[in-house]
C-alpha cells in the first residue's frame, strides 16, 4: 500500500483532497491579506504554504506576477555547514537577522524578475548598488543576470542570505549601514509588477546549525517576519508567504505585533477538525471513505472500564493533537490492517501500533527533536530516561510530583518552585501536553481531563504547573515508562485522554488504592523522620503502592490554624505512624496526635496506630501501647537502617490492606 505522506515537503499531489480547510485556513487560501502562517511543528505550515502557491499558480488573476523560487515550490532555508564565529553575538538581534532577509530578499527579487522594463541607466545603478557591497560572489551573479536577461535562472532568498552570513563581520556591518536604505530605493522605485515569494523551514534551518542556542532561533525568526512586513509595507507589489514557529511567534514584542496579526494564520485544530483531517489522508492514500471504514472497526472494547471508544478517539488520546502525529499512526497502520483481517485482529494491531507508534513519535522525534531546543531537564535520552524512571504510576498527587522532582534534581531541589534553580522536568512536560490536568468546569461543575495543546506553549517554564488534586501522564508515555520503570503502576480503569471527563468513580479508585498515613514525631527528629520517609516512599513506589504521607512541613500552609489542620489530617489519615523517641515522649503535640487515632483503634478494634521506636527501648513506650508489636529504626543510616525501613513498610502496607478487605 502507499506510504503515508508525514513530511508535506516530499507529498507529491496537492489538491483539495489532502487538505484541510476552516474559516481560518479558508481565509488565507483564498485571500490576499493573509500571508504567514504561524504554528507549532507538525501542524501542516509547510503544506498550507505550498497549497497557496498551487492555488496562485493556478489563478489566471495572477498571470503576469512572478513567484520566488523558480524552481521549486518553496525556498527551503538552509545554513552553510561553516559560518564565521564573530557572528554569534549579532545572530542573537533579530535586527541582524531583519537586515540580512531585507537584503536578501530585495537582491533575490532583482535576480529574478525581468529587467525587460528597466532602462540602462535603471540597470547600472542596480548593478553599481550591487558592486558597493564589495562581495564578488554576488557581483557575478548581477553581471550574468545583466549578460543572459531572463535566460539565467538565479538566486533565491535563502541563498543571497548565505552569501551574506559567509561575509567578514566588517564588510557586513558595512553593507547594514549603508546599503539597506539603497535596496529600499531600488524595489520602491523599480519595481512594477508584482512579486511573491514563499520561504519556509527556516526554524528548522536554525535549530540544526545552532541547537543549543535558543536566542540565536528565536531572533532569527522574528527577524524575518519583521523584514517581510517591512518590504511589504515599502511595497505592495511585494507578497512574503513564511512560516514562523508559534513559539517564537510568542516571545515577539513590537509595536507593530496587533497591526500585524491581521496578517498572521495562526494554526489550531479542535478535535472533529483532526478527525476530518484523519478521514482525509485515508481517502488520498488508502482509497477508503473514512477512517472506520479503513480500519474495519468502529469502536475498541475497553475491557478494564467495560466501556466502547470511538476508534478516531482512541488514536487521538494517544497523540499529541497534531496532524503529523495522526499521520505516523496512519503510515504505520498502512501496512498492518487489511481485509483478510478479523475485527478481533485488527483491535489487536491497532492497540499495539498506537501504543509503539506514538511511544517512538513522542521518545524521539517530539522531545528529542522538535521541543528539545526548548527544554532544559529533558534535553537528553540519559535525562528521559531518568526521569521516567521516577514515575510510579499514570495518576499522580501533587505530593508525589514534588518526590519525582525531588529525586530527580537530587539536593539542588527546593520546596519554592518558582524560586528553585533546579531544573523542572514536570513544568516542562506540562508545557509541552504531556502531563495533564483535572480541571472544574465552571459552567456545570464537572470535572474534565485537560492537556496543553500545542499552541498553548507558555515561555514560563519554572513554577508553571497549577496546583491540583490529581496529575495525569499522558497515554503517549505509557510505552516508554513501563520500558524504563517495570514498577510502574497503570490504572487501567480510568481512561485518560484530553478533553474526557473525571467521573467520580475514579476518585473513589484512587481513595481506596492510596495509603493515607499520618506521620507523627518531634521536630527534634526532623532529619531521621525524613530520610525515614524518603525511604518508605521509594519502597512504595517500587511497589506500585500509591500512598500519601502526611507531614507537617508539607501539609502545613501559612494562616492556617495548626490544630484544626492536623486534627483534619489525623482524621483523614487511614494510619497513623508514631516516631517514638527520648523527644517525641516528651512532646504534648505528639501525644494529642496519637491518642487521637488511638481513640478510634479503640471504637473500630482495627490497627490504626503503628509505633515505630528510634533509639529508645521498648519498655518507655506508653503504657497502653506497651502490648504492641514494635520495630526498631536504627539511628544510623546503611544497610541496616534500609532493612528496617522496608519491613515498615511491609507492615503498613499489609495492614492496610487487610483494613481495605473488610
Amino acid at each position: 500500500m502507499t506510504k503515508w505522506c508525514t513530511e508535506a515537503e516530499f507529498l507529491e499531489e496537492l489538491s483539495d483532497e489532502n487538505i484541510f480547510r476552516n474559516g481560518d485556513i479558508e481565509n488565507f487560501l483564498l485571500g490576499e491579506r493573509v500571508f504567514w502562517v504561524v504554528s507549532s511543528k507538525g501542524m501542516g505550515k509547510t503544506l498550507l504554504l505550498r497549497y497557496k502557491r498551487k492555488l496562485i499558480e493556478d489563478n489566471q488573476k495572477f498571470a503576469g506576477i512572478t513567484i520566488i523560487p523558480r524552481n521549486k515550490m518553496l525556498d527551503y532555508v538552509k545554513l552553510p555547514a561553516f559560518l564565521p564565529q564573530e557572528h554569534l553575538s549579532l545572530m542573537e538581534d533579530k535586527f541582524f537577522w531583519n537586515d540580512l532577509w531585507e537584503l536578501s530578499i530585495g537582491l533575490s527579487i532583482f535576480l529574478n524578475i525581468s529587467w525587460e522594463s528597466f532602462n540602462k541607466a535603471e540597470q547600472d545603478n542596480i548593478i553599481e548598488t550591487v558592486k558597493s557591497f564589495e562581495i564578488n560572489e554576488l557581483i557575478e551573479e548581477f553581471n550574468k543576470k545583466l549578460r543572459y536577461a531572463d535566460i539565467y535562472l538565479t538566486r533565491n532568498p535563502s541563498d543571497i542570505l548565505v552569501i551574506l552570513l559567509s561575509s567578514g563581520i566588517k564588510r557586513l556591518q558595512k553593507i547594514r549601514t549603508k546599503q539597506i536604505q539603497t535596496i529600499y530605493k531600488l524595489y520602491t522605485d523599480y519595481l512594477r509588477s508584482g512579486v511573491y515569494l514563499f520561504i519556509d523551514s527556516f526554524d528548522q534551518a536554525l535549530k540544526e546549525k545552532y541547537h543549543d542556542n535558543l536566542e540565536i532561533w528565536i531572533a532569527g525568526q522574528l527577524g524575518l517576519l519583521s523584514a517581510a512586513w517591512n518590504i511589504s509595507r515599502h511595497n505592495p507589489h511585494i507578497k512574503i508567504y513564511t512560516s514562523i514557529r508559534q513559539e517564537a511567534w510568542s516571545s515577539f514584542t513590537s509595536d507593530n505585533k496587533m497591526a500585524m496579526l491581521s496578517s498572521i494564520l495562526l494554526i489550531s485544530y479542535n478535535n472533529n477538525e483532526l478527525a476530518e483531517i484523519m478521514n482525509k489522508a485515508v481517502r488520498t492514500y488508502e482509497d477508503k471513505e473514512n477512517l472506520k471504514e479503513f480500519l474495519g472497526v468502529e469502536e475498541i472494547n475497553n475491557k478494564y472500564i467495560g466501556t466502547k471508544e470511538d476508534s478516531f478517539q482512541y488514536i487521538y488520546r494517544h497523540t499529541i493533537g497534531t496532524p503529523r502525529s495522526l499521520m505516523v499512526i496512519g503510515n504505520a497502520l498502512s501496512n498492518k490492517i487489511n481485509n483478510s483481517n478479523t475485527k478481533k485482529e485488527n483491535i489487536s494491531i491497532i492497540r499495539n501500533i498506537v501504543n509503539s507508534s506514538m511511544a517512538e513519535e513522542i521518545a524521539t522525534n517530539y522531545l528529542l527533536n522538535e521541543m528539545n531546543i526548548f527544554l532544559d531537564a529533558l534535553k537528553t535520552k540519559d535525562q528521559i530516561h531518568d526521569f521516567f524512571k521516577n514515575i510510579p504510576r499514570n495518576v499522580l498527587t501533587y505530593q508525589e510530583l514534588r518526590r519525582i522532582c525531588s529525586r530527580f534534581n537530587g539536593k539542588k531541589c527546593r520546596n519554592n518552585c518558582i524560586q528553585c534553580n533546579a531544573t523542572h522536568p514536570l513544568c516542562e512536560l506540562y508545557n509541552i501536553g504531556l502531563l495533564g490536568l483535572v480541571n472544574k468546569k465552571l459552567e456545570d461543575d464537572m470535572f474534565v481531563q485537560s492537556f496543553k495543546k500545542p499552541f498553548e506553549f507558555d515561555w514560563n517554564m519554572r513554577g508553571i504547573l497549577p496546583k491540583r488534586e490529581h496529575y495525569l501522564i499522558h497515554p503517549a508515555l505509557q510505552y516508554q515508562i513501563i520500558k524504563h520503570n517495570p514498577n510502574y503502576k497503570l490504572y487501567k480503569q480510568i481512561l485518560i485522554g484530553d478533553a474526557l471527563p473525571w467521573k467520580h468513580e475514579y476518585n473513589d479508585l484512587l481513595n481506596k488504592e492510596r495509603v493515607r498515613i499520618f506521620v507523627s514525631y518531634s521536630t527534634k527528629d526532623t532529619a531521621i523522620v525524613s530520610r525515614f520517609i524518603d525511604e518508605l516512599y521509594k519502597f512504595f513506589d517500587q511497589e506500585g503502592i500509591s500512598c500519601d504521607l502526611w507531614i507537617d512541613k508539607w501539609k502545613l500552609r501559612s494562616g492556617r490554624w495548626i490544630p484544626v489542620e492536623i486534627e483534619e489530617g489525623i482524621r483523614q489519615s487511614d494510619l497513623l505512624l508514631l516516631c517514638v523517641s527520648k523527644a517525641s515522649l516528651q512532646s504534648k503535640w505528639v501525644e494529642r496526635e496519637w491518642r487521637c487515632k488511638f481513640e478510634e483503634e479503640l471504637k473500630s478494634g482495627d490497627v490504626k496506630v503503628i509505633p515505630i521506636l528510634i533509639g529508645v527501648d521498648h519498655s518507655l513506650l506508653p503504657e497502653i501501647l506497651k502490648g504492641k508489636f514494635t520495630r526498631q529504626l536504627p539511628i544510623r543510616y546503611g544497610i541496616q537502617f534500609s532493612k528496617a525501613v522496608q519491613d515498615i513498610a511491609t507492615d503498613l502496607s499489609l495492614i492496610y490492606w487487610e483494613l481495605n478487605q473488610r
